[in-house]
């Protein structure tokens, strides 16, 4: 269905499955819960850069719109379903257009409502770190800022939006892979080591995370839980069993009177490994009964529980 001044009125309200044709035969395939306002924003200030770029050159007049599917609201349907639904027929219509326009596409991501796939160029990089930096100086644009994540309905939107994300399989992949590469990365591991440093000695964060602690301890709700795991026998003589560690380190054997004694021994504290992070890996060590820790500066150290 194609969209024009005289037919506008039939897709107000309505969802669906658009698509824009430039003059050059450049296509750009979207979803909208109203296919009219979509058209507008598109018209006067496109969200694609190239779609934008397109109808800043020859005009919005110049550029087809097609509808490709209504996807209407089911009764008794929820908000979250209907956005599945939606972005489900969106994907499918990407796709295809993918594979059958190649070179005349103007989609930026290959993922339906999502960035996801899309990657900026360093001229890009470096002019969005800039205007971040320019935002982030200006108190009325944060001032707004600030008003718009508080409204009611933005919350909500981006909540939806955080479930659809969290529930993409591609998502979860991309995420994983990501969080394995900067965990194997020597670099990361040490600037985040120093980060932590940073902040141990700054008065006003400890001051933060001091109070913060302080409103932990008079909260009923986690007074209670912390009573239960401290009356639980199970719980008590797993934390009151000390063990013995043996440690591996570039062939060289030690052995130490507690996992906490060898951080200390081996230098992990002072590298900026902190308490809970022993406490963790002490828990994972008590399960498994040997494993590998690698500290910030990239060395591996072997393990193992002496019984």
């Amino acid at each position: 269905m194609v969209i024009t001044e005289e037919n506008v009125a039939t897709i107000r309200g309505r969802s669906g499955i658009y698509q824009w044709t430039n003059p050059s035969g450049f296509i750009y395939r979207g979803q909208a819960k109203d296919l009219a306002k979509r058209k507008g924003s598109h018209e006067t200030k496109s969200s694609n850069a190239h779609l934008r770029s397109s109808m800043k050159k020859y005009g919005p007049c110049s550029h087809k719109l097609e509808i490709l599917e209504f996807v209407d609201r089911i009764e008794g349907e929820s908000a979250l379903e209907f956005a599945k639904r939606l972005t489900k027929r969106e994907q499918f219509y990407l796709d295809e257009g993918r594979a059958q326009f190649g070179d005349k596409w103007m989609n930026l991501s290959p993922t339906a409502s999502s960035q996801l796939g899309w990657k900026m160029n360093e001229a890009q990089l470096t002019r969005h770190a800039e205007i971040k930096r320019e935002l982030g100086q200006d108190p009325t644009w944060k001032a707004r800022h600030a008003s718009v994540r508080a409204r009611p309905e933005f919350r909500e939107k981006m909540s939806e939006a955080s479930k659809r994300r969290s529930e993409s399989p591609e998502w979860i992949a991309h995420q994983a892979e990501a969080m394995k590469k900067r965990s194997e990365s020597t670099e990361w591991r040490v600037n985040q080591a120093e980060a932590k440093k940073r902040l141990a000695q700054d008065p006003e964060w400890r001051e933060k995370i001091a109070d913060a602690n302080r409103r932990k301890a008079q909260d009923p709700e986690w007074r209670a839980k912390l009573t239960s795991a401290m009356n639980d026998p199970e719980i008590t003589a797993r934390r009151m069993t000390r063990h013995a560690v043996m440690v591996d380190f570039k062939g060289e054997t030690t052995k130490h009177k507690s996992t906490s004694a060898a951080f200390e021994a081996l230098g992990l504290y002072s590298q900026g490994v902190g308490i809970k992070t022993c406490v963790r890996f002490r828990a994972k060590l008590k399960a498994e009964g040997q494993r590998t820790f690698k500290a910030p500066d990239g060395q591996e150290y072997h393990f193992q529980i002496i019984v």
